[in-house]
C-alpha cells in the first residue's frame, strides 16, 4: 500500500499545455473540446502573432502547438512555426501544421519550417489526442 509520505516524495511533473492557433473559431473550439475531454489543458489563439505573444509569456508551459498554415490566404503559420522551432532547443514546443488545402504535397518540405507534421482538415480526435499524448506527456 502506498503511503502519503511516498506520494509526497515523488516528483510530479504536470502535463504540458496544447496551443491551438487557427483563424476559424470552429476549428479552435473543436481542438480545445477534444483536448479538454481527454484531460489536456488547451489554450487558443486566432492569429500567429497572438500565439507568439502567448509563447513568449510562458515558453516552457507548452509541449505542442497546432498551427494553421494559412491565414487570409497568406502562409503566416509557416513563419510562426519556423520562429517557434528555432526556440525548441531551449525547451520550446513542437509544432504540427494544420491546413484545409487539399494537397498536402504543397507542404512536403515541412521540416524547413520546423513542422513535425502537417494534418489535413477535418481533424480527427484520436489523432490529435495521440499527438498531444506524445508531445505533452
Amino acid at each position: 500500500m502506498t503511503s502519503l509520505a511516498d506520494l509526497s516524495s515523488r516528483s510530479y511533473k504536470p502535463r504540458l499545455r496544447v496551443l491551438a492557433v487557427d483563424d476559424d473559431f470552429f476549428v479552435r473550439f473543436q481542438i480545445k473540446d477534444f483536448m479538454v475531454s481527454e484531460g489536456f489543458h488547451c489554450d487558443t489563439c486566432s492569429h500567429p502573432e497572438d500565439a507568439m505573444d502567448q509563447l513568449a509569456k510562458s515558453p516552457h508551459n507548452y509541449g505542442l502547438v497546432f498551427m494553421d498554415i494559412e491565414f487570409g490566404g497568406e502562409a503566416l503559420g509557416l513563419n510562426a512555426a519556423r520562429t517557434i522551432a528555432a526556440r525548441r532547443d531551449n525547451g520550446g514546443p513542437s509544432v504540427i501544421g494544420i491546413t484545409g488545402v487539399k494537397s498536402l504535397y504543397d507542404y512536403e518540405n515541412r521540416a524547413a519550417y520546423g513542422l513535425e507534421d502537417v494534418l489535413a482538415k477535418p481533424l480527427h480526435k484520436w489523432l490529435l489526442i495521440n499527438l498531444a499524448s506524445a508531445y505533452c506527456g
